[in-house]
């Protein structure tokens, strides 16, 4: 659809955001990396031809790293890992037993939803608990590494 260049456009800002579970704020971060997927580019040369054709190959996504301060209460993320981690056990977990969908709210300055990434069965790859550090004055920051299938784009 071609933009109507008389329409006044909303641009998201960077530091509106939440992440949400079933609906559920999971959690509020103070920083998330770029959500992306690559597609591997297969390069044809053919005789004849002086320049190579390039045909789309397989894809796969980019990992999703959220910051956080930690509070005492914060749970959530460790719980969640545990479960990823028990899943390689013998009591191995079913798939929709720690792989979750997720979705990355953005919302404008009135905070009303403007956009939803859903990240579509997530798990948490590495969790850190941040480093302490008895002269420094600030918070401890929870670090969480998610790896997800597949991702897109709601527009709200």
């Amino acid at each position: 659809m071609p933009l109507d260049p008389n329409a006044q456009r909303q641009y998201l800002t960077k530091h509106l955001f939440e992440v949400e579970c079933a609906g559920v704020v999971f959690g509020r971060f103070m920083k998330a990396s770029v959500i992306s997927d690559e597609t591997e580019a297969i390069e044809i040369r053919e005789g004849g031809r002086n320049y190579p054709r390039y045909m789309p190959g397989t894809s796969k996504t980019a990992e999703l790293t959220l910051e956080r301060g930690i509070a005492a209460e914060d749970t959530d993320l460790i719980n969640w890992k545990a479960q990823v981690s028990n899943s390689r056990t013998d009591v191995a977990l079913a798939d929709d037993q720690y792989k979750r969908d997720l979705d990355l709210v953005q919302y404008n300055a009135a905070r009303v939803v403007r956009r939803r990434v859903r990240l579509f069965n997530a798990w948490i790859k590495t969790l850190s608990l941040g480093d302490v550090d008895a002269s420094a004055s600030e918070v401890q920051v929870e670090t969480a590494v998610l790896v997800y299938e597949s991702w897109e784009v709601i527009v709200e």
